[in-house]
């Protein structure tokens, strides 16, 4: 499910919980509904809102770093790139095809992003980690003829291995886990905070339209949470800029 979906689900089950509050006030007995009883359900509902604040920061908080993770990790691949592509370019001429494959390698990055961007790298039909591969057995294929040349030789396979390490970092952070058993926790105890609510609240429009954005409110922070624990996907990315300015900078 997409996390619109999800959000979109969290926030009617918590609408349900205060519309079932409301309406279950009119069909319980009168003993049920005395000061002592409600000052009851408000100690269990303050409990209950803590608790789900608690989670819900902590889901936040999570993601969050998540996000900030992918952003650091394509910032130094970035790095990464116009490093490798001066190191080429003090090696000599003889590097220079490995240059203008990781030049369209860098294009192809910015047109289409991180994890998508191999296959259509120089119009051709380049299987998901191929191309940077074949920036690394270029470099090993060079033949340095002077101590300076080995050394730039060394620092251009480190550089590399960084380049493919971080693909694969980015890789493993596309398909992180939405925890779901959080989700559920989170909008059963948002459900039953707003259950409580309802039974103390009179019923107005004033009240249905509290419970409503109340309702909004939640569902659109675990859709933040969602979007940020996914940062290629969705209206929440990590930027590709830093791509670009590589870019900008590559062949020089």
């Amino acid at each position: 499910m997409t996390a619109s979906v999800i959000a979109l689900a969290v926030s009617l089950c918590a609408f349900a919980g205060g519309a079932a509050g409301l309406l279950l006030s009119r069909f319980l007995a009168e003993q049920h509904l005395t000061k002592e009883t409600t000052d009851a359900v408000r100690l269990g509902t303050s409990m209950l809102s803590i608790l789900a604040a608690l989670v819900l920061g902590f889901l936040i908080a999570t993601a969050k770093d998540s996000l900030d993770t992918a952003d650091r990790i394509v910032r130094s691949a970035s790095v990464n790139l116009i490093e490798v592509d001066q190191i080429l370019g003090a090696y000599g001429a003889e590097a220079n095809p490995i240059r203008d494959l990781l030049r369209h390698y860098a294009e192809a990055m910015l047109r289409n992003g991180w994890i998508q961007s191999e296959h259509d790298l120089l119009e051709q039909n380049l299987p998901p980690g191929v191309a940077l591969e074949r920036v690394r057995l270029a470099i090993l294929s060079l033949e340095p003829v002077n101590a300076n040349q080995t050394w730039l030789r060394d620092q251009a396979l480190t550089g590399s291995g960084a380049l493919l390490k971080a693909r694969w970092e980015l890789l493993e952070r596309r398909d992180l886990p939405i925890r779901p058993a959080f989700l559920f926790v989170l909008t059963s105890w948002v459900t039953f905070i707003l259950v409580g609510f309802g039974l103390n609240a009179p019923r107005n429009s004033v009240v249905v339209g509290t419970l409503a954005v109340c309702a909004y409110a939640i569902g659109t922070s675990v859709f933040l949470v969602l979007e940020m624990e996914a940062p290629f996907d969705g209206l929440i990315q990590v930027a590709n800029n830093p791509v670009g300015v590589a870019l900008t900078r590559m062949g020089r």
